[in-house]
C-alpha cells in the first residue's frame, strides 16, 4: 500500500513538473513573439491581424497563456524571416537567412532554390505534425490536450542541423537533376531521404 502511495505521489510530481515546463515554454514563446513584434515596430492589434486571430487572443500568446497553432507559427516565420525552431524552442539561429547563410557557407547555393526548398520543408514538417496529431487523437478516440499537442510538435519539429543537411542534399539533387523545385518534388525527395 505504501508503494502505491509513493507511486501516486511520483506520478503527481511528474505531472506537476510537466505542467511547469509547458507553462515555461509558453511564456518563452510569448517573449519571442513579443520580440519579433517589437523588432518590426508593430502593436498587438497589427500582429493579431498577421496571425489572423483577435487582439485578445494574440495578447494571450504573448503572456504565455495561449498556444498558437503550428500553422500560424509557420506563417509568421515565413512573413518575418524567423526560424520556426527558434520561435518554438528558442534553439538555433533566429533568422531563416542565418540558416541559409550557414548552409551556403558549406556549398554554393542559389538563394531562390534554397528558399523554395526550405519553405517546402516547413510545409512538409507542418503536414507531418498535423498528421501525427490527427492519428494520436484518433487512437485516443478524443481530442488531445494542449500538452499532448505540444509534445508532438516538439518531437516532429526538425532541428536546424537536420534541416540544413536535408536542404543541402536537396539542393544538390535538384540542381543536378533538372527537376523543378516545388512542394511535391521536395516532399518526394524528403520521404526518400528520411
Amino acid at each position: 500500500m505504501k508503494k502505491l502511495k509513493k507511486s501516486k505521489k511520483n506520478n503527481e510530481s511528474e505531472s506537476e513538473n510537466e505542467n511547469e515546463n509547458e507553462n515555461e515554454n509558453k511564456k518563452l514563446l510569448g517573449l519571442r513573439l513579443k520580440e519579433v513584434r517589437e523588432n518590426h515596430n508593430l502593436n498587438q492589434k497589427e500582429m493579431a491581424k498577421q496571425f489572423k486571430v483577435s487582439e485578445p487572443t494574440y495578447a494571450r500568446y504573448e503572456r504565455g497563456v495561449g498556444d498558437p497553432s503550428y500553422t500560424r507559427i509557420l506563417a509568421i516565420s515565413e512573413l518575418y524571416d524567423i526560424s520556426p525552431t527558434w520561435l518554438i524552442k528558442g534553439e538555433g539561429p533566429k533568422l531563416y537567412s542565418e540558416v541559409i547563410r550557414k548552409i551556403k557557407n558549406r556549398t554554393q547555393i542559389d538563394d531562390t532554390i534554397m528558399k523554395q526548398i526550405m519553405i517546402a520543408l516547413s510545409k512538409i514538417e507542418s503536414d507531418e505534425i498535423k498528421k501525427a496529431i490527427a492519428e494520436a487523437s484518433k487512437e485516443k478516440n478524443k481530442s488531445l490536450s494542449d500538452k499532448e499537442k505540444s509534445d508532438i510538435v516538439n518531437n516532429k519539429t526538425l532541428s536546424d542541423e537536420k534541416k540544413a543537411a536535408i536542404t543541402s542534399l536537396a539542393y544538390e539533387y535538384f540542381s543536378n537533376s533538372g527537376i523543378e523545385v516545388n512542394e511535391a518534388t521536395v516532399k518526394r525527395f524528403y520521404n526518400n531521404a528520411i
